[in-house]
């Protein structure tokens, strides 16, 4: 009986000793897991941050545009001549301003410099539009902006444990009134013709004036046959 019983206690010392070993094991798993948990907080929450942050300057983008389009397409109408032919570009700013802030707020700023008013190049109105500043003004150009020149840039949320706390925003709508293609009976406006020899005649970038009273004159003011 003494033998066995001494041959009894050797297995579960060597089981004693093989739990520690599981057990220290174990503990280094975890230890392991919970360094690479740590090394990877950083990466996950930037990726949080982008997500939500980069969402909301899509709708802050989104909202400047629309007020961007609102503000090109009510001024632009305010292009049209009057009767001796003038343009009013002041009320023109004035319209881009109002709508604006209709879309905004009253404290709505845009720039001087991001309202362009001029004539558009037909050779780019399918591309990036230059707009020149001669001839009858047709187009309006707006830019809105929440950055640091005007409004201040677009506040960020989850960002801010990355250390940014904003970014700046911009939107751009060019608007063209569109020339007549059809002069219907009794419409108030007034065709005209020229003599084929002044048409073949003209010089490049030489422009004529057409009046109310259906007068057209050269640049350099001479009369010329048409509507007389």
């Amino acid at each position: 009986m003494l033998f066995v019983g001494l041959h009894r206690v050797k297995p579960d010392r060597e089981n004693r000793n093989m739990n520690r070993n599981i057990q220290a094991r174990t503990s280094e798993r975890r230890g392991a897991v919970a360094v690479l948990i740590a090394v990877l907080m950083i990466p996950l929450l930037a990726m949080v941050a982008f997500a939500i942050d980069y969402g909301y300057l899509l709708r802050v983008r989104t909202d400047l545009q629309r007020t961007a389009d609102a503000a090109a397409l009510a001024a632009v109408q305010d292009l049209t001549p009057d009767a001796d032919g003038n343009q009013d570009v002041a009320a023109v700013q004035a319209a881009v301003r109002t709508y604006a802030r209709s879309n905004t707020d009253s404290l709505f700023n845009v720039l001087s410099a991001d309202i362009e008013v001029g004539r558009y190049d037909p050779a780019t109105i399918y591309s990036n539009v230059s707009i020149l500043n001669s001839g009858t003004f047709d187009t309006v150009r707006v830019t809105v902006r929440n950055d640091s020149s005007a409004n201040s840039n677009a506040s960020l949320f989850f960002a801010r444990v990355l250390g940014i706390d904003s970014a700046p925003v911009t939107a751009t709508a060019c608007a063209v009134v569109q020339k007549g293609a059809v002069i219907l009976p009794g419409a108030d406006v007034l065709p005209f013709a020229v003599h084929m020899d002044h048409w073949n005649g003209m010089d490049s970038g030489e422009e004529w004036s057409i009046y109310g009273d259906g007068k057209i004159t050269d640049e350099g003011g001479n009369t010329m046959l048409g509507n007389a």
